[in-house]
């Protein structure tokens, strides 16, 4: 079955060529992926015979831990999807139908290849030490590939979450991907400290990234936002356009800073409020009146 509040959902994204630039921007750091799977997206918005070769390769590689692969294709359960295209009817508009397909194609195409392939090279760089059957490998393996799966988008559910995934989405914009948001800064504090390591390492760039370009606009001259307590963080204003320099994850920006700041000074309430208040803030206004 399908469900109508969906499609406009999906509408939205076919089309949308900055969905991969949002879906990476937390991986940034990994280039060797991120900047080929921009031509892999390309090529699977526009061939499925392409799309079906390269996903079937992506699934030959040698590690996979606990990583989300998701499928394409209006056969595929709706849940199984990615998370912006769980809809059936957008499929059967004619002209539209093309190019929904492709999208989608691209889309979980793109995201299966960059995180296979991050998840491979953390694999290997660790087999340098360990064996692919010693316990501590298998348990860093998993933990990582879960967090991958968390920073992009795809949060790790129960399965009875997975299940009702779609009709969650119908009260909760985008919700695999709000608790995805909260999932992913909290494998900083993983028990594998190699895990910690690669996580934190994502975070300093991200953040790095993001600070240097507002240290470059603030020397420029623009009106910049860089005070965490402040609506307009991590916004630059030249004229009348603003320009959110986290790509719109400021909101996960400044939580992330709230929790560890929390952490850091043994506020643990201000910490834990801080993810409570950031976690109402995504719940879609529909939600609010359930």
């Amino acid at each position: 079955s399908d469900i109508v509040l969906l499609l406009p959902r999906a509408l939205q994204t076919t089309g949308d060529l900055s969905y991969f630039l949002r879906q990476a921007t937390f991986l940034e750091r990994h280039l060797k992926q991120t900047i080929p799977g921009l031509n892999t997206y390309i090529r699977g918005i526009f061939s499925e015979d392409f799309a079906r070769a390269k996903n079937a390769e992506i699934l030959r590689r040698p590690f996979k831990g606990q990583l989300d692969l998701r499928e394409w294709g209006k056969d595929v359960a709706l849940n199984k999807r990615e998370e912006s295209f769980m809809s059936n009817i957008a499929h059967m508009i004619p002209g539209l139908k093309q190019a929904l397909t492709g999208f989608e194609r691209g889309a979980v195409l793109f995201l299966n290849d960059i995180n296979s392939g991050i998840v491979n090279d953390f694999a290997r760089s660790k087999l340098r030490n360990l064996k692919p059957t010693d316990a501590e490998f298998i348990r860093d393996l998993n933990g990582y590939s879960r967090y991958i799966n968390a920073a992009s988008g795809r949060a790790n559910l129960p399965d009875a979450l997975e299940k009702a995934l779609p009709y969650l989405n119908t009260v909760a914009y985008s919700f695999r991907r709000q608790v995805s948001l909260v999932q992913a800064p909290l494998y900083m504090f993983h028990a594998s400290s190699k895990v910690r390591m690669e996580v934190m390492k994502d975070f300093t760039s991200f953040f790095a990234t993001g600070m240097t370009a507002l240290t470059v606009a603030k020397a420029a001259g623009a009106d910049v936002g860089i005070d965490p307590s402040d609506s307009e963080f991590g916004k630059i204003q030249v004229g009348n356009t603003r320009i959110d320099i986290w790509g719109g994850l400021q909101q996960m920006a400044v939580t992330t800073y709230k929790i560890m700041d929390g952490l850091a000074t043994g506020e643990e309430e201000d910490a834990q409020s801080a993810l409570l208040h950031y976690l109402r803030n995504k719940l879609s206004p529909t939600g609010g009146f359930v």
